[in-house]
């Protein structure tokens, strides 16, 4: 009997080795946890062709077991039971990318959609490469419809391509789709005008100036041998998207009693001329605006200064002006006003208002 139980206690040690070793094959391996974010290239509900970067900043696999597949699922449960967010597609033609594996790269597996419309998608390489912290890409989705409410992206790869056996790494991420916010950014509209003098002996369109202006009033003296020149200087800025329009008129021809300087004859606003010669009741106008409206752009200024009689009629002609919004000196504009006198002339201190009104075209 002694024999018999010494048999007994050996067999039950060898049943209980055999039955221990099954548990330790069966085991599985346990997947390696990363470190890193998932970044949209466009997060808004609904938007199209986006990229979803999974940047691995720590935990990647760094062995020489190679990555075979790769698993991508969108998923609104973190543990993966909550079924594909809504709205969510594209995934079935989105590709993928990134420098997270050597030898071969990430562009290189093959996509299998066959479960894309449940939220997974599957790629795979029978050769497959070394992973390392990098990125994951896939291009092309076009993003759930649900803004403000998480959802997940998970992660897992494996030494295998049947995407099962041999897992290696796993993550998962949560995201949101946001519209994000309107930024309405209103500029309202600028016109700005000031009015300079111009010194004695300056020049205004070329022409030498003889008398002196300010910022409100010109005073000249003809004589029967010498015309007499002033100018000012108008500068306009505006944010129009049509520029501006500086318009001059004046009130009446100068006049003292019942007399006035007659206006330079001959001559129109659309076709300036030279100016008459000393000894000649005259009156008018020039502008180095070199591209007025209102005719040949250069009329004023090609050939030396030309002029013009000024208008009575309101708002005025058109003396200086741009097509494009403009600030600072690019609307500097010289007019220029010349007086002669004749042998018919009376004596006498004569006066007119000179109307300038600048307008934004907006």
């Amino acid at each position: 009997m002694g024999n018999i139980r010494n048999t007994n206690n050996v067999f039950k040690v060898v049943v209980a080795v055999i039955l221990l070793v099954p548990l330790l094959i069966a085991a599985p391996a346990q997947a390696a946890s990363w470190s890193g974010n998932v970044v949209l290239s466009d997060p808004r509900p609904s938007a199209t062709s986006v990229g979803y970067t999974l940047s691995i900043t720590a935990g990647a696999t760094t062995t020489a077991n190679a990555v075979k597949c790769v698993i991508i699922e969108y998923d609104t449960s973190a543990d993966g039971t909550g079924g594909i967010p809504t709205g969510l597609s594209g995934l079935a033609t989105s590709t993928l990318s990134g420098t997270f594996t050597s030898a071969n790269a990430l562009s290189t597996f093959t996509r299998d959609a066959t479960s894309a419309a449940v939220g997974i998608l599957k790629f795979t390489h029978a050769t497959g490469g070394t992973g390392s912290n990098g990125t994951v890409i896939l291009s092309g989705v076009t993003n759930g419809s649900t803004a403000d409410t998480s959802f997940f992206v998970r992660y897992n790869t494996y030494n295998n391509t049947d995407c099962t056996s041999s897992a290696q790494d796993s993550f998962v991420v949560a995201a949101i789709w946001t519209n994000g916010t309107v930024a309405t950014i209103r500029i309202d509209p600028s016109l700005s005008y000031t009015i300079n003098s111009i010194a004695a002996a300056g020049t205004c369109n070329g022409v030498t100036t003889t008398d002196a202006s300010t910022s409100t009033s010109l005073d000249m003296r003809p004589t029967l041998v010498t015309n007499k020149v002033s100018g000012q200087r108008h500068d306009v800025a505006t944010n129009a998207t049509g520029g501006y329009s500086l318009y001059m008129r004046e009130a009446a021809l100068p006049t003292v009693g019942t007399d006035n300087i007659d206006a330079l004859t001959v001559a129109t606003y659309a076709s300036p001329t030279a100016f008459s010669a000393a000894g000649t009741e005259a009156w008018g106008f020039s502008t180095n605006d070199a591209a007025l409206a209102g005719g040949t752009g250069n009329r004023f200024t090609s050939g030396g200064a030309k002029w013009a009689p000024i208008t009575t009629a309101v708002p005025g002609d058109v003396v200086a002006d741009s097509a494009a919004p403009i600030s600072g000196a690019g609307g500097q504009t010289q007019l220029c006003f010349q007086v002669g006198a004749g042998t018919a002339t009376a004596a006498g201190v004569y006066t007119t208002t000179v109307i300038y009104t600048a307008a934004g075209n907006f």
